[in-house]
C-alpha cells in the first residue's frame, strides 16, 4: 500500500525545513558570528489591525540576554516596551499614560518566554520548537517559504522566509494585547 510513502514524505519536509533554516543562518553572517553577536536592532512596521489596517513604524533592540526595548510610533508618539531580563516596564503615550508603568503578571511571563536574540530559527530544535513547512506564499511579490512554528511554550507563529535570500521577510503571531483589549 501507501504506507510506506508517508514517513519519507515526512522526512523529506523535515528535510527541506532544515535546509531553509541553515540557508537562513547562513544569510545572516553564519553560526559562529551570531553566537557572537551581543546586540541587535530590527526596525520594521508592525501591523496593529483595525479598520483600516495601521502600520507602526517600530525599532526594537536587543541584548543578550533576553534584555529589549521596543518604541513604536503611534500618532507621532513614542511607546516603549523595556525588559531587562528580570523586570518590564513600560511608558504608553497613545492610552494618555505618560507614566512609567511596570508590566503585568501576563506580560512578564511572555517576556521571559521571549526567544533571545538569535530568533526562532537557531538552534530551534534545541529550544523545543517545532517547524513545519506550510507550502510557499509569496509576501509583498517576493517568493517566500511559509513555515509554521510552534513554540516549547505551545505558542504559533507563522514566518516567512525569502526564497531567493532566505531572509525572515514577516512574522505573524498571536496578537499582543494592550490592557486586555487586542
Amino acid at each position: 500500500g501507501h504506507g510506506g510513502l508517508r514517513p519519507r514524505r515526512g522526512a523529506q519536509r523535515q528535510e527541506a525545513v532544515d535546509q531553509i533554516v541553515e540557508r537562513n543562518v547562513a544569510a545572516r553572517g553564519g553560526l559562529a558570528a551570531w553566537r557572537a553577536t551581543k546586540t541587535l536592532t530590527m526596525a520594521g512596521d508592525m501591523d496593529a489591525g483595525g479598520r483600516p489596517n495601521h502600520a507602526l513604524p517600530f525599532v526594537l533592540k536587543e541584548k543578550r540576554t533576553r534584555k529589549s526595548r521596543l518604541e513604536i510610533v503611534f500618532k507621532d508618539q513614542i511607546s516603549v516596551q523595556v525588559y531587562d531580563g528580570t523586570q518590564g516596564w513600560k511608558v504608553r503615550p497613545f492610552l494618555n499614560r505618560n507614566e512609567v508603568e511596570t508590566y503585568t503578571p501576563a506580560e512578564m511571563k511572555s517576556a521571559a518566554a521571549e526567544q533571545d536574540l538569535d530568533g526562532l530559527l537557531v538552534d530551534y530544535a534545541a529550544k523545543g520548537t517545532q517547524i513545519e513547512l506550510a507550502g510557499s506564499d509569496p509576501v509583498e511579490g517576493h517568493p517566500a517559504y511559509k513555515l509554521k512554528l510552534t513554540l516549547h511554550n505551545g505558542e504559533k507563529r507563522n514566518l516567512w522566509i525569502d526564497a531567493g535570500t532566505f531572509l525572515e521577510l514577516k512574522m505573524e503571531g498571536e496578537p499582543r494585547k494592550v490592557d486586555g483589549r487586542l
